[in-house]
């Protein structure tokens, strides 16, 4: 028999619950899956004035959804058990809070679990995954060599220019400017919108997912609480602008941007660049997802 769930079994259940408690459903609902913000496309400048790496270049990408918030432990432990993957290698030295960014995350761990999650409401997985015998000695995580089918409709990691062009406020920000930061362009009120160093923000390490104010988009956390990985291998942006580019030379570094709970502001700025192995786990590393729609 299938390791799966049975789809129709699954669906009976949640249609079940659905019309026992509409509100309970809600509540499930919102902790274990995430919710999806369509966001129009555009074209803006893949860097802001004050970027350290002045190349930059004009880009365009098509519409697409990104999740709200970070993705969170109930949600990532949710994917542990349903697969019988250990969550001890996931847990932060502070311990687990379920509302709070998974950490301690790895690049193919995000791949894996956007690709368990396409399957639960029956969406065509992005990624093909064939794991390799060597391991990162750096985390013990497994590695894959990974593809993607670029047509499917299922789970994924955003690209690097679609991260910075919704966190500098997507269509709002090229109508009314692209922030420095994610909702704001002014250090002195980041620490409303950002977890960040310090403990002015009341928090040691990460903080729940959505506790501060959203961006123009509606999207939390885009700056601060916990780096979030991006599809990309970490290199130079092309010479002639292309629509929905990334990079795909393959490399030895994965794209991470955001900052996190132990960076200071210049990291969370909305074009800092930010690069990892992708088998690097840590208790600064998470992501979320987005798909097309």
């Amino acid at each position: 028999t299938s390791s799966q769930p049975d789809t129709k079994v699954r669906q009976r259940v949640r249609d079940y619950i659905h019309r026992r408690d509409q509100l309970w459903f809600g509540v499930l609902e919102r902790r274990y899956y995430p919710r999806m913000i369509a966001l129009k496309g555009g074209t803006f400048d893949m860097a802001t004035p004050s970027d350290d790496d002045s190349t930059y270049y004009r880009a365009t990408v098509s519409d697409f959804k990104l999740a709200e918030t970070e993705t969170t432990f109930f949600q990532f432990a949710l994917f542990c058990t349903a697969t019988k993957r250990p969550l001890k290698p996931h847990r932060p030295s502070w311990g687990f809070y379920g509302d709070h960014a998974a950490t301690q995350v790895s690049w193919y761990d995000a791949c894996l679990y956007a690709n368990w999650l396409s399957k639960q409401i029956n969406l065509d997985t992005v990624y093909t995954m064939t794991e390799r015998e060597e391991t990162d000695n750096d985390s013990r995580s497994e590695t894959y060599t990974v593809s993607i089918n670029e047509k499917a409709k299922g789970f994924r990691l955003p690209t690097e220019a679609e991260w910075q062009f919704a966190a500098g406020g997507g269509e709002y920000g090229i109508a009314h400017g692209m922030t420095e930061w994610a909702g704001t362009s002014s250090e002195d009120s980041l620490r409303y919108f950002a977890n960040i160093q310090g403990e002015e923000d009341r928090f040691e390490y990460t903080s729940p997912t959505g506790h501060y104010k959203p961006n123009a988009l509606g999207l939390h956390d885009m700056s601060g609480n916990v780096w979030e990985w991006c599809w990309d291998w970490y290199g130079g942006y092309p010479k002639k602008p292309e629509t929905d580019w990334y990079q795909p030379e393959a490399g030895s570094y994965r794209v991470s941007r955001g900052g996190s709970w132990d960076y200071g502001a210049r990291y969370a700025r909305a074009a800092y660049r930010g690069n990892n192995p992708p088998g690097r786990r840590g208790s600064y590393y998470g992501f979320r997802l987005a798909s097309s729609p």
